[in-house]
């Protein structure tokens, strides 16, 4: 059933990585950035222990430039590489277990079934626009609608996971021999979704769907902000809109941000230089990785 292709092509990207709120897709041409400009990383020590924090785009197209010298040389010297989920643990075969547990309808039940005639036909329009059989989006969940329409609108304007940065730290990791970690199980992420009440998930599909042909502005502004490492602009153009959804914003980024810094005080700990790798967003605003690691009394300056 051609259902299984889009499972792929969702799960390749993280699923949770192409949440239209959470900054990860990148539709537009190649945006001014000012000259020198390099994404945000920063940098919290111990006696023993340096941890580099980097905010990430998972999906980016193929001419994005944005490496930069310091970046390189930080990496390079890393003993350690830690992503918010690796390639192992979120296999293929795993997270199509828990897509067929999370994303899918029983057979009895059905999309067109929980949705309004208006947006059932706009969901249609969309799908078929963007080569997704009705039958299948019928089976699928309203996040996982969500979800799916928002990766294959970015794959069809040339934004895919393997131009993006978790995949090239990945590719250099495995060039060194180093096993990266993670700090979360995919159905963690997948959760995060997954379990939002109905009328949440129905909501972010209807807002899904009426802004898919209108992102390129968005998205330009979004790469421009994370190039620039503008962490003021980039606090308003990732967070701003999704904390309109207050139970996705909880899920997404304080829940995970909260759970993640309990094993980022343990490398403190562990001699070495620890490279630390997660989307932009949580690494911005009042409920950031930063803001949490500086609350705990930690000493956290920008390195680039």
């Amino acid at each position: 059933m051609q259902c299984q292709l889009y499972k792929f092509a969702a799960q390749k990207s993280g699923l949770m990585r192409v949440l239209l709120f959470a900054f990860v897709l990148v539709m537009a041409s190649i945006p001014y950035a000012p000259v020198g400009a390099v994404p945000a990383m920063w940098r919290v020590q111990s006696d023993v222990s340096t941890i580099y924090l980097f905010g990430t785009f998972h999906l980016l197209g193929a001419g994005v430039k944005w490496r930069s010298d310091t970046f390189q040389d930080t990496v390079e010297g890393a003993d350690t590489i830690t992503l918010e989920v690796t390639m192992e643990q979120s296999s293929p075969a795993l997270v199509a277990w828990i897509v067929q547990q999370k994303g899918l309808y029983p057979p009895r039940d059905s999309l067109q079934r929980r949705l309004e005639p208006a947006l059932w036909q706009d969901v249609q329009r969309v799908g078929t626009s963007l080569g997704v059989p009705v039958e299948d989006l019928d089976r699928m969940r309203p996040w996982y609608v969500a979800t799916l329409l928002a990766t294959q609108s970015a794959a069809a304007n040339g934004f895919l996971p393997e131009h993006g940065v978790e995949s090239w730290l990945e590719e250099h990791a495995q060039s060194r021999g180093i096993l990266p970690r993670g700090l979360e199980m995919a159905h963690e992420q997948i959760s995060s979704l997954a379990d939002q009440p109905d009328e949440v998930q129905i909501e972010l599909l209807q807002q899904t769907v009426a802004d898919i042909h209108n992102l390129s502005a968005l998205y330009e502004h979004m790469i421009t902000a994370w190039m620039a490492g503008d962490e003021a602009e980039m606090t308003s153009v990732f967070l701003d809109d999704l904390k309109t959804f207050p139970s996705v914003y909880e899920r997404l980024f304080i829940r995970r941000n909260q759970n993640w810094i309990p094993k980022l005080i343990t490398k403190l700990s562990e001699p070495g230089v620890h490279f630390v790798a997660v989307g932009a967003a949580h690494l911005v605003g009042e409920d950031s990785v930063i803001a949490m690691l500086r609350a705990r009394g930690h000493t956290v300056e920008r390195s680039q």
